[in-house]
């Protein structure tokens, strides 16, 4: 059901795109995470006592989206699981900056990477700085190998960025229509989000198709047309 709790958080996410250019959406579905992603400038120490935070959640809930918030608030380096599988430990040690670390979850299980995670939180706590770690899977639901990695993660803050729900998607698929300049009526866009898959991808799919059938068609985008255009690609 639609309700109108969904708020907004003054954030710039002008390289989140598929969020709106100058508004991040704060729903249900991710306001603890949204909270701690605030509380990290708010009162200035960031995570203190703990040197880090995980967000998690299935693929497509927005982890991405609200790490690069983080990122650009507080300068912060992006670190894809690949690269850090590639790091050195010394490389590890001369970090000096904030870091998102995305995809955790592939790196435990290898103790190998376990080992340069557990330096690096160290270090992090240690040297004043932050991480933002992105994961698919719980602290609690990791299978580590290092007994003091497990520890410190599961010890640290952690919130999950459950899949977008309906009021969250309504308000962000209002906005992105509103920026390319279509206004799109309410019963339309309420069609669209309770039949449409719950994820961001949808959402540019959906999008870029009815803004492509509209133009063609020299059309407004209408729930006629989102109900040809679901008919017709079974993908939206």
């Amino acid at each position: 059901m639609l309700t109108p709790k969904t708020q907004q958080l003054p954030l710039d996410l002008k390289s989140v795109p598929a969020l709106g250019r100058e508004d991040f959406f704060v729903s249900s579905c991710n306001e603890l995470a949204a909270h701690w992603i605030a509380k990290w400038a708010a009162d200035g120490g960031g995570w203190k006592p703990f040197p880090a935070l995980i967000l998690y959640g299935e693929r497509g809930s927005g982890k991405t989206h609200l790490g690069e918030v983080w990122r650009n608030r507080a300068g912060a380096r992006f670190i894809t699981a690949e690269e850090f599988i590639h790091l050195a430990e010394d490389d590890i040690l001369s970090i000096r900056e904030n870091c998102v670390i995305d995809r955790i979850d592939l790196l435990i299980g290898e103790r190998e990477q376990e080992q340069k995670l557990f330096h690096l939180y160290n270090h992090a706590q240690q040297s004043g700085f932050f991480l933002l770690l992105l994961s698919r899977l719980s602290p609690e639901k990791m299978e580590f190998e290092i007994k003091d990695l497990a520890s410190r993660m599961r010890a640290a803050p952690s919130a999950e960025i459950m899949a977008p729900d309906d009021d969250l998607l309504l308000k962000v698929l209002a906005k992105r229509f509103h920026d390319q300049g279509f206004m799109v009526a309410q019963p339309a866009l309420i069609f669209a989000v309770t039949r449409m898959e719950r994820s961001w991808e949808a959402i540019d799919h959906l999008v870029e198709a009815a803004i492509q059938t509209a133009t063609a068609q020299k059309k407004q985008v209408t729930l006629p047309l989102f109900r040809e255009l679901m008919a017709e690609d079974k993908t939206l």
